[in-house]
């Protein structure tokens, strides 16, 4: 849809409707990230079984962990929600 079909759409929506669409963009990109999220973590899964990985040092293997703890925690945050209550 065009910039003018876009805002001519929109003119007429309330406060509510706009937050209900502006939350429900943002949730849609959140679900597209998450899917990028779960693909690092499934790489940082296969890094300690390559030849190289025993070779790294203790402030290497430091930062791989945090980074899959952080991976795995982003994965399992719930990307289903609801609009929140009481905007209007």
């Amino acid at each position: 849809m065009d910039r003018q079909g876009n805002a001519a759409a929109r003119q007429g929506e309330t406060t509510h409707e706009r937050a209900d669409r502006n939350f429900s963009d943002l949730l849609q990109e959140v679900r597209v990230a998450q899917t990028g999220v779960q693909i690092l973590f499934a790489f940082l899964l296969t890094l300690p079984f390559s030849t190289r990985f025993d070779v790294t040092s203790g402030l290497d293997r430091a930062v791989y962990v945090v980074t899959l703890l952080a991976a795995a925690a982003a994965s399992a945050w719930p990307a289903r929600a609801s609009p929140p209550r009481g905007s209007a």
